[in-house]
């Protein structure tokens, strides 16, 4: 009888995002023993992970399409206006 083994995607998660693995929502997962995907959110911020075995586990907060991340606003970027 195999059994398969789940990847604790919350626990890889909180070492990557610093929000504790209670607090992680995991919203959607894909993949095998190979590798892995999800989606994870907490505290309002939408992350995309993956994994695959005998690495790092990596995660990128997804930006919004209004070009802001997903749990705040967009970086100030000033510009300054010359007269013509």
């Amino acid at each position: 009888m195999l059994t398969a083994c789940a990847i604790p995607t919350k626990e890889l998660t909180a070492g990557q995002i610093g929000c504790p693995a209670p607090e992680i929502k995991v919203v959607s997962q894909s993949g095998d023993f190979r590798a892995s995907s999800w989606v994870a959110v907490c505290r309002g911020k939408t992350f995309s992970c993956s994994y695959t075995p005998g690495t790092k586990a990596t995660c990128t907060e997804e930006i919004a399409s209004t070009g802001k991340p997903s749990g705040g606003k967009a970086p100030v970027s000033k510009t300054t206006a010359y007269p013509y």
